[in-house]
């Protein structure tokens, strides 16, 4: 007798027998940024040059930010959302401190971030989705910006 089963290679894994679907999106989770450095995006054939939230270790820009983390990517991204929401498009709650302390005025302003750029959840927590919708400012001329860029 000679025994046949479904055998698929789905994803890099084998499975026997078995449909293995993906995780959802929801269910993606990423490691915090310990870090920032130096982003070059060329927008309508000029460069824009900032500093932006990584994992040091790897520069991906693919991490997370919230509550009660600190160091120099919460300084990074605060510094970014005071000039480009506060000082460039006026937002009273970007009015923040880079002080390199994920706090209460940081998670506010993040979550205002959300609003303005549709993000859900709006839940103050600086991730991909939010990272991918925010306007970054030049950091020789602070006043050019763009959104939408990373």
């Amino acid at each position: 007798m000679i025994r046949t089963g479904l055998v698929a290679l789905i994803g890099g894994v084998l499975s026997v027998g078995a449909v293995v679907a993906a995780p959802p999106a929801s269910a993606v989770t990423y490691p915090s940024c310990n870090g920032a450095d130096w982003q070059t995006v060329w927008v309508g054939g000029f460069p824009l040059e900032f500093q932006a939230p990584v994992v040091t270790s790897s520069g991906t820009l693919n991490c997370v930010l919230g509550s009660g983390n600190q160091g120099s990517a919460v300084k990074a991204l605060q510094k970014e959302i005071k000039q480009t929401y506060y000082v460039n498009l006026g937002y009273s709650q970007a009015n923040i401190s880079a002080d390199s302390i994920y706090g209460a005025d940081t998670k506010a302003a993040v979550k205002k971030i959300q609003t303005i750029h549709g993000v859900t959840p709006k839940d103050g927590i600086y991730g991909p989705k939010t990272r991918a919708k925010m306007c970054w400012s030049d950091s020789d001329i602070p006043s050019v910006y763009a959104c939408g860029i990373l």
